[in-house]
C-alpha cells in the first residue's frame, strides 16, 4: 500500500510532519488535501466534504462526495477539499489490500481440471471393474497359471491408464502459452488458456482496459453480398448513413475511412436523416442523387438491418456464418444496406461431457471389437495366409503378440484424428507436428513389430508382409469411426427421436420431412376459411418445384391468413367484408356508406 502514496502528513507528538506511508498505524491522524493519494483506509473527522476519485477501486469515473465521519479507502485520490482523518486500517487489512489478497490467493479448480479429473476417475473405475472381472474369469473359471494372469492384469492396467495424457496436455499448453507470449499476452497459469477458450461470457471494464476508447474499421475483412458492389462503395454508403456533425464514435470511425469526409455528401441532396435510437438501433439517410433517383442508405445493428432485407435463405446463412467468425475474434459487426438490405449472427462452444463419454465408450468398444476380431482371424483361421500370401503365425504366440501390438498401436493413435475433427477426419488437415508425431510413433512401432525379438516382452518379428496386412486392416476399419461419431452426435441432439416418435417421418425423402408441403396445405385451408381468394394451387405441389419455395409460399400464406383473421376480429370493416364473402354476396352491389 505504501507504493500508492509514499509520503503523507501525520500528526505525531502534537506536531505535523511528513512521514513514510509505510509507518502508518491505526489511530494516526493524517491530513488529506487536493491531489493527495489516500495512504490508508481512514475515517474523516470534522470539516468540509471531500470529492474523492475512487476509479482505481470501483471503476467509477466520476468523483464521489465523502462527508465527515465517512470512510475513505487507500489508493483513492482527493479531487476537492481538505480535511483531517484518522487511520483505521493499513497494509493488507485495507479495502484495496483485501481485494489484492483475494485475487492473489484464488485457488479455484478450473473447468479443465474438472474435465481431466472426470476422465481420470472414469478410467480408474473402468480399470478396476475390468481387473475384477478378469481375475474372476482367469483364476476361478479358467484356472490359469499365476504368472500368465499377472501379465494380463498388467496389460489391462497399463493400457487403461492414459499415460501420455499429462505429457500431451502439458506440451500443448506450453505451445499455446508460447504463441500467446509472441502476441504480448502473459500466461500466469497454463490451464488458463483452455479456460479462456471455453469461456461463455467475459465481463470486463472494456474502455481503457482492453481497448483505447477509439473505434476503427478493418477494410480487409469487409464482406459484400450485393452484386456489382465493392468494399469502397459499402464504406461510402455507410458514411452516407452517418452524421457529418455532432458525430458519435461509430460515425467518426466510418467517415474517417474516406479519403475526404466531404465525399459522404458529395453529389447528393439530403432529404431526411433518421438518427440512432434504442428502438430502431440504426441510422438511415434518404437522399437524391445527381440523376434525380431516390435512395436510402442505412447502417446499424445487423439484426435490425436484417429485418429490412428480403434475401434468399442461402445468402442469410452465408451472412450469419461471416458474423459468427467475426464474433469469435471479438469484432463488432455493423450492417450496411442500400435501399434497405443486409445481415448478421453469433455462436459459442464448450465442453460436452455427455458427447465425450458417449463417443469414448462407443469408439473404444468398436476398436476393442476390431482387435478381438483381428486376433480371432489371425489365431483360428487362415484368412490372412490365403488372401495375402503371408506365413501362418497361429502357432507362434510371440509373433501373434507382435502383430497384435502393431494393430493396437495404429488404431489407438489414429483415433485422435477422428476425435479432433468436427467433420470427416480426412478432410480437416491436422497440424504438421501432430501428423509428424503420429508417423514417427507408428514407424517405430512398425519397425519393432517387424524386427524385434524380445523374450522379456514375449514378442518376435513378423516381417514386412504381415506389417502391410495389419496396416491395410487398420485403414479399412478406420473409416467407420467418422460415421459412428456423426451418429452419436445426431442421437444426442435429440433430433433423431423427435423425427421418429413425434413427427413419424423418419424415412421420407422430402426436405425438412415435408414440412413445407404441410404448411402450404394448412395455409390454403386458412385462406379458404377466412374468405380470402384461393391461390392458384395447380402447380403448388408440382414435383419440379423445390420445397424451399413451398416453405416460402407457406410462410407468406400464413402471414396473410393471420392478418386477415386479425382484421376480421379487430375491425368492423373486416368483419363486414368477411361475412359478405362467406355469404356469397356481391359486395359491389351493397351500399358502402358505413363508417369504420
Amino acid at each position: 500500500m505504501a507504493g500508492l502514496a509514499p509520503k503523507t502528513k501525520v500528526l505525531r507528538d502534537g506536531r505535523w510532519s511528513e512521514q513514510e506511508a509505510a509507518i502508518l498505524v491505526p489511530g494516526d491522524i493524517i491530513s488529506i488535501k487536493l491531489g493527495d493519494i489516500v495512504p490508508a483506509d481512514a475515517r474523516l473527522l470534522e470539516g468540509d466534504p471531500l470529492k474523492i476519485d475512487q476509479s482505481a477501486l470501483t471503476g467509477e469515473s466520476l468523483p464521489v462526495t465523502r462527508n465527515p465521519y465517512d470512510e475513505v479507502f487507500s489508493g483513492s485520490t482527493c479531487k476537492q477539499g481538505e480535511i483531517e482523518a484518522v487511520v483505521i486500517a493499513t497494509g493488507v487489512h485495507t479495502f484495496f489490500g483485501k481485494a489484492a489478497h483475494l485475487v492473489d490467493n484464488t485457488n479455484n479448480v478450473g473447468h479443465f481440471q474438472k474435465v481431466l479429473t472426470a476422465i481420470g476417475n472414469f478410467c480408474i473405475c473402468s480399470i478396476a471393474v475390468g481387473m475384477v472381472v478378469e481375475i474372476i474369469v482367469m483364476y476361478p473359471i479358467q484356472h490359469r497359471p499365476y504368472r500368465s494372469g499377472i501379465d494380463n492384469l498388467l496389460v489391462l492396467l497399463i493400457g487403461g491408464i492414459p499415460i501420455a495424457m499429462p505429457t500431451v496436455l502439458s506440451v500443448t499448453m506450453a505451445i499455446g502459452s508460447h504463441r500467446l507470449s509472441q502476441q504480448g499476452a502473459i500466461t500466469k497459469r497454463m490451464t488458463a488458456i483452455e479456460e479462456m477458450a471455453g469461456m461463455d461470457v467475459l465481463c470486463s471494464d472494456k474502455t481503457g482496459t482492453l481497448t483505447l476508447n477509439k473505434l476503427s474499421v478493418d477494410k480487409n475483412i469487409i464482406e459484400v453480398f450485393g452484386k456489382g458492389l465493392d468494399k469502397e462503395q459499402v464504406l461510402l454508403y455507410a458514411a452516407r448513413a452517418s452524421r457529418m456533425e455532432n458525430q458519435d464514435a461509430i460515425d467518426a470511425a466510418i467517415v474517417g475511412t474516406l479519403a475526404d469526409p466531404k465525399e459522404a455528401r458529395a453529389g447528393i441532396r439530403e432529404v431526411h436523416f433518421l438518427p440512432f435510437n434504442p428502438v430502431d438501433k440504426r441510422t438511415a439517410l434518404t437522399y437524391i442523387d445527381g440523376n434525380g433517383n431516390w435512395f436510402r442508405a442505412s447502417k446499424g445493428a445487423p439484426e435490425q438491418i436484417l429485418t429490412l432485407c428480403n434475401c434468399r435463405e442461402d445468402l442469410k446463412k452465408k451472412a450469419h456464418a461471416m458474423i459468427d467468425k467475426f464474433a469469435e475474434r471479438g469484432l463488432r459487426s455493423l450492417g450496411v444496406a442500400r435501399q434497405d438490405r443486409v445481415k448478421p449472427s453469433p455462436l459459442p462452444d464448450s465442453w460436452k461431457l455427455k458427447e465425450i463419454f458417449a463417443t469414448g465408450v462407443v469408439l473404444g468398444g468398436y476398436l476393442a471389437l476390431m482387435t478381438v476380431i483381428f486376433f480371432w482371424i489371425m489365431k483360428d483361421t487362415d484368412f490372412f495366409t490365403e488372401k495375402f500370401n503371408v506365413k501362418s503365425i497361429r502357432n507362434s504366440e510371440p509373433e501373434m503378440m507382435a502383430a497384435l501390438y502393431l494393430q493396437v498401436s495404429i488404431v489407438s493413435q489414429a483415433l485422435i484424428f477422428v476425435t479432433r475433427s468436427r467433420s470427416w477426419s480426412f478432410v480437416e488437415r491436422p497440424g504438421f507436428l501432430l501428423m509428424g508425431a503420429f508417423l514417427a510413433a507408428q514407424l517405430v512401432a512398425t519397425v519393432i513389430a517387424v524386427y524385434a525379438d524380445w523374450d522379456f516382452a514375449h514378442i518376435k518379428g513378423i516381417g514386412w508382409k504381415w506389417a502391410g496386412v495389419i496396416w491395410l486392416y487398420s485403414i479399412v476399419f478406420y473409416f467407420p469411426l467418422d460415421i459412428m461419431k456423426f451418429a452419436i452426435r445426431y442421437i444426442l441432439s435429440g433430433k433423431a427421436w423427435n423425427t421418429m416418435i413425434d413427427n413419424r417421418t423418419a424415412f421420407t425423402t422430402k426436405k425438412d420431412y415435408g414440412k413445407g408441403e404441410r404448411e402450404a396445405q394448412w395455409a390454403h385451408a386458412q385462406r379458404t376459411l377466412h374468405g380470402l381468394q384461393a391461390p392458384d394451387t395447380s402447380s403448388l405441389f408440382n414435383e419440379k418445384s423445390s420445397y424451399r419455395e413451398l416453405s416460402e409460399i407457406a410462410e407468406q400464406a400464413k402471414r396473410r391468413a393471420e392478418v386477415a383473421r386479425l382484421r376480421e376480429v379487430l375491425t368492423l370493416k373486416g368483419h363486414v367484408e368477411s361475412v359478405v364473402k362467406l355469404k356469397g354476396l356481391d359486395i359491389d352491389t351493397i351500399q358502402q356508406h358505413y363508417t369504420v
